[in-house]
């Protein structure tokens, strides 16, 4: 099924979204994640997908960034249409607007399926650092039943020595806090993040936070000596609570 956005939805989710998205023409702040939730709990998600499919392609950006919300909202919870978002991600992927590989990672990762693995670990090396964020997001989710998985996991460690701060905050949470996953090379990568500008570095804080819920001591001294500074991260002071120090007054 082939149609520009407008027509395709006009017939198939509330009249409002359309209105908003006609009225905005689909530039600037056009409310597409508002609009992709209303096709996914409309009975018309499936023939949206259709469309959407040639919609990857579109030459507004903006029409392919609301493609990749809607396979995000409707592929959710629909295992069937699973293969569907699988055979089309690689054009977002590969897409040279940043924004569109961003919203191609996201719906990859609101699936939670390990089957989105492979396809998204080349997206960690990404020229764009939030493209790169996202993607250690999606694979926090789709490595929840998986979390062994070797090459996914050396590919996490690595993003460790990203040259952007956030990408290194956002994995060491990930690897130490929301992944059931112990390794001795990932509590030596943990311990040499606990080297940088620790009480400014939520990147510090998360490889403290990740090394006392494997209760190694090496986190200790990095731990005490900011457990008191009211300007670092509170999370010096949750690695503390969990190696049981006292916290100061």
């Amino acid at each position: 099924m082939r149609g520009t956005p407008s027509a395709v939805l006009a017939g198939h989710i509330d009249t409002w979204a359309v209105d908003i998205a006609d009225a905005l023409g689909y530039v600037g702040t056009a409310p597409i994640e508002s609009i992709a939730e209303s096709v996914a709990m409309s009975n018309a998600g499936e023939v949206v997908l259709a469309a959407a499919a040639a919609w990857i392609s579109d030459s507004d950006v903006v029409v392919r960034c609301l493609a990749w919300e809607v396979y995000r909202f409707v592929v959710l919870n629909r295992a069937d249409l699973l293969p569907n978002l699988l055979d089309a991600a690689p054009t977002g992927l590969g897409d040279s607007d940043p924004d569109v590989r961003r919203r191609t990672v996201s719906a990859l990762g609101n699936q939670w399926n390990p089957a989105t693995i492979e396809i998204t670990l080349p997206m960690l090396v990404d020229p764009d650092a939030e493209v790169r964020v996202q993607a250690v997001g999606a694979l926090t989710g789709a490595l929840q039943e998986s979390p062994s998985d070797a090459p996914a996991i050396d590919a996490l460690i690595a993003c460790l020595d990203d040259l952007e701060p956030t990408v290194r905050d956002w994995t060491a949470f990930t690897l130490g806090v929301q992944l059931d996953v112990d390794r001795p090379d990932l509590r030596d990568k943990l311990v040499e993040l606990l080297g940088e500008d620790e009480a400014r570095s939520d990147a510090a804080a998360e490889a403290a936070m990740g090394l006392a819920r494997r209760q190694d001591a090496r986190a200790i001294p990095a731990i005490l000596r900011h457990i008191a500074d009211p300007e670092a991260s509170p999370v010096w002071r949750e690695a503390a609570e969990e190696l049981g120090i006292a916290l100061p007054d």
